[in-house]
């Protein structure tokens, strides 16, 4: 079997990766979804269709990580995207680190509760 050919059987096999959510993270950080884009029209992927295995660091209830390897399918295109990731929680900070050709690429993640007090901050602010 060629190594494309098991990736598609693979693919096949895979539950959704929201089947694997939500994830609540040792700082209170819940994980509720993942999304994705097709890797040759930049589209957004259907959730159904982004699927792959999930791995919590340490397992327990409340990980510090949570390690995300898989694809996304874009109907579109038949186009299989690879999908590299984990969240991890850093304090009371929690970031999202991707694999891209050149190595691991980090982004700050905003906490529900802080976006909705920064949120009704900006909202009194333009109200005025």
């Amino acid at each position: 079997m060629s190594n494309i050919a098991a990736i598609v059987e693979e693919f096949n096999k895979s539950e959704p990766f929201k089947a694997k959510l939500p994830v609540t993270l040792k700082n209170g950080f819940t994980l509720t979804m993942m999304s994705g884009r097709c890797a040759e029209c930049k589209a957004p992927l259907d959730d159904n269709l982004m699927r792959g295995s999930i791995v919590l660091f340490p397992e327990q209830e409340r990980p510090n990580v949570v390690c995300a390897n898989g694809y996304g399918y874009c109907e579109d295109c038949e186009v299989l995207t690879e999908y590299v990731g984990r969240v991890r929680a850093g304090g009371k900070d929690t970031y999202l680190e991707v694999f891209r050709a050149k190595g691991w690429v980090r982004f700050r993640l905003v906490h529900e509760k802080r976006w909705k007090r920064l949120r009704k901050k900006i909202l009194d602010f333009l109200q005025g």
